[in-house]
C-alpha cells in the first residue's frame, strides 16, 4: 500500500502544503537532500529490483493523500516486467474509496498475500 514514486509523492505533498499557505521548515538544501535520499528507495527509478517478486497494489481512486494516477501509471508501466507471471503483479482499485482501505480491499489483499507466504 502506498506509492512507489517516493520523490514524486514527496514533491506533490510539499507543494500541496505550500499552496495552502504553509511554509515548510526546511531549507532548499535540506529539501534536495531529502529528495535525494528518497530517490534511493523510489521504485519508479529502479523497477528491475522488483525481480518478479509478488507485488500487490490497492488504491482508492478518490485518494487525496496519495494520488491514484501516479501509482496506477507505475503499475501499467511495470506490468510488462511481469509478462511471464502476471498473477504476481496485481492492482485492485476502488472507484469510490479515498485513502482508507475498504473492507473488500483488505480481504482481497489478505487472500492475495496468503497465496505467496509459502514461497
Amino acid at each position: 500500500m502506498g506509492a512507489p514514486g517516493y520523490v514524486e509523492l514527496a514533491k506533490a505533498q510539499m507543494s500541496q502544503f505550500e499552496r495552502r499557505g504553509f511554509k515548510l521548515p526546511i531549507t532548499d538544501e535540506e529539501r534536495k537532500s531529502l529528495l535525494d535520499t528518497l530517490a534511493i528507495f523510489d521504485m519508479t527509478k529502479q523497477r528491475k529490483k522488483l525481480n518478479n517478486r509478488p507485488v500487490y497494489f490497492w488504491h482508492g481512486e478518490n485518494d487525496t493523500t496519495v494520488p491514484f494516477e501516479p501509482t496506477f501509471n507505475f503499475y501499467n508501466a511495470a506490468k510488462k516486467d511481469y509478462m511471464d507471471a502476471p498473477e504476481r503483479f496485481e492492482f485492485l482499485s476502488d472507484p469510490t474509496a479515498g485513502h482508507a482501505v475498504s473492507r473488500t480491499g483488505m480481504l482481497h489483499a489478505a487472500d492475495w498475500f496468503a497465496s505467496y507466504l509459502n514461497e
